[in-house]
């Protein structure tokens, strides 16, 4: 018979200990679901209030100041809720990306590019900005052989005010009866791959998870917009034909010949949506919106490397942030300089906003990637349109007469939309979440053992951030010129005349080489504040030192003479 005393221990060594406790209290600590505000979110709540339920976070349609994250649409939104997120909090845009997005600061960013590393920024088509650049564009036009030209206006979307000429002379007429002053002029690509002679472009979603440091990933689903007219090599009498040589879907789905991926497969229901059923690859042939891993299928069918084609777009994604990265951190900094609600946050480039961009990729005959622009806020709705007959309304379908077009039509859910979004929204939310240390509730909301969320992150690959190689060492010019600014700008980030002084004595330079650069200077400094709309101090600050590296070294590259520029100073 045991004693009382052999009880006693037996009972104490029953009791859990101070470590078992606290592994106990941790497995039963249960995170709530991360919350999304979707006040701001406009068009782009279905799409979201759908993708939230997926992967099991939580929605608010009204503004719930304690939401993980806060969707926004426009600048004004996001400066508001940067003033009074905390440092727990996340917001979905990056501030300065919108006006960096807009075509002709792009255009000049992806421009400097170019002069700067010659064929590494070949994938985008030479531009001008006009009115400024036509001259240029004059002798361009004079010294090679004919080509056909796109001209888009700076802040056009949805293929509104696009126009293609054949001629210098017919582009003057164009421009002076354009209603907007801003315009860009680039090399119309004339030999695209075709699709069962149809052209199309991809678009490709891309994560700007943070700036500082730069931390992006791409999304290998997205959507591929077919025109709805056979192409034919650009001329007079077709120049005019846009739904043969724009892919925009906001044109093209105006169009007769427009066919919907699942029309075949769409019942119609008294609320206006599709019931959707199986999908498969039949539902997307000869569509005029696919996906792009089903394009890559029919491309690899027709003999081309896909994974080839994929490196060479994951090059061109990392190139382009790279370039990007300086002048949205100078734009972040130049915001709260302007704003005195700003100057209180702690953002600075890091986690605390992240941006979903839609690359606009188009494939030539040779299957060469070439980068058309860069969309700040890609289209995420999964809605589409069905225009009906006459007498649908009497049969209980709930026919539409909006603005999206223009003979009565019913909305319903586009499944390829759907999948393609619910893939590149809830892969990039889950991503958000992963990377987020500051929150213990929104890094949580990303579970390593849960198949659906593995399922949605399984298309996105980081292609620039921390154990990622930058493929071309000469893109580290771009870090020591934003270093070089820092310095030169001084505390206040800016260019005035005196620090411009000391650019040019830290430079050595003798007095007639003095007075030429400050000639330089003045006309570029002029030039930046009378069109200053996406330009920040750094850009400003690029387009000096490439005009003194070529006036101090007139037999080097751009790119060598601004590598010895960053060795003087």
């Amino acid at each position: 018979m045991a004693s009382s005393e052999d009880s006693d221990t037996t009972e104490i060594s029953m009791l859990p200990s101070i470590e078992e406790k606290a592994v106990r209290k941790a497995e039963k600590r249960r995170f709530r679901p991360p919350i999304v505000c979707l006040a701001f979110s406009s068009a782009s709540a279905e799409a979201l209030t759908m993708v939230l339920k997926t992967v099991g976070w939580q929605s608010r349609d009204v503004l719930y100041e304690k939401s993980d994250i806060f969707w926004v649409s426009t600048l004004d939104q996001l400066l508001t809720r940067l003033k009074c997120i905390s440092n727990r909090q996340v917001c979905s845009r990056i501030p300065g990306m919108y006006m960096l997005c807009d075509k002709c600061p792009f255009s000049k960013m992806m421009g400097r590019g170019r002069s700067i590393f010659r064929s590494l920024y070949d994938f985008y088509p030479e531009s001008w900005l006009l009115p400024d650049d036509l001259k240029a564009l004059s002798s361009a036009c004079t010294s090679t052989k004919e080509f056909s030209i796109i001209v888009k206006p700076n802040s056009g979307s949805q293929g509104d005010g696009i126009f293609l000429v054949s001629s210098y002379e017919d582009l003057v007429k164009r421009i002076s009866s354009a209603p907007e002053r801003d315009l860009i002029a680039q090399r119309y690509i004339d030999r695209p791959l075709l699709l069962d002679g149809l052209k199309f472009d991809l678009r490709v979603y891309v994560l700007i998870r943070s700036i500082e440091p730069l931390d992006v990933w791409i999304c290998h689903e997205g959507l591929a917009r077919f025109c709805t007219d056979k192409y034919h090599l650009p001329n007079a009498r077709n120049l005019s034909k846009v739904t043969s040589h724009l892919t925009n879907y906001s044109l093209n789905k105006l169009s007769d010949r427009f066919v919907r991926p699942d029309n075949s497969h769409m019942e119609l229901q008294s609320d206006g949506e599709a019931a959707t059923g199986e999908w498969g690859e039949e539902q997307e042939r000869n569509a005029s919106k696919r996906s792009i891993s089903y394009v890559f299928q029919e491309i690899s069918r027709l003999g081309y490397n896909t994974e080839s084609i994929w490196e060479q777009i994951h090059d061109l994604v990392q190139q382009t942030c790279l370039l990007l990265r300086p002048s949205l951190c100078e734009s972040i900094y130049e915001l709260k300089a302007r704003d005195p609600g700003l100057a209180g946050t702690s953002y600075s480039g890091g986690p605390s906003c992240f941006h979903l961009l839609g690359f606009d990729i188009m494939l030539d005959e040779k299957c060469k990637p070439w980068l058309l622009e860069m969309n700040c806020s890609p289209r995420v709705g999964i809605d589409d349109i069905e225009v009906v007959a006459k007498g649908t309304e009497a049969e209980g379908v709930k026919v539409c007469r909006c603005m999206e077009h223009h003979r009565p039509h019913v909305h319903f859910i586009s499944e390829v939309d759907r999948r393609v979004k619910l893939q590149a929204l809830g892969g990039a939310l889950l991503l958000v979440s992963e990377g987020f240390k500051n929150s213990k509730v929104l890094s949580h909301g990303f579970r390593a053992d849960s198949k659906k969320h593995q399922e949605l992150l399984s298309q996105y690959k980081q292609i620039c951030g921390e154990g990622v190689e930058v493929q071309h060492k000469e893109l580290a010019l771009i870090d020591r010129l934003h270093s070089l600014y820092i310095k030169v700008s001084g505390c206040k980030r800016k260019m005035d005349s005196s620090r411009l002084r000391f650019l040019v004595k830290e430079l050595g330079l003798p007095q007639k080489e003095v007075r030429n650069a400050q000639l330089t200077i003045d006309s570029i400094s002029l030039r930046a504040r009378a069109k200053k709309a996406g330009l920040t101090g750094f850009d400003d600050f690029l387009d000096i030192l490439i005009a003194l590296g070529r006036s101090l070294y007139p037999s080097l590259s751009t790119f060598d003479a601004l590598t010895e520029v960053c060795r003087s100073v």
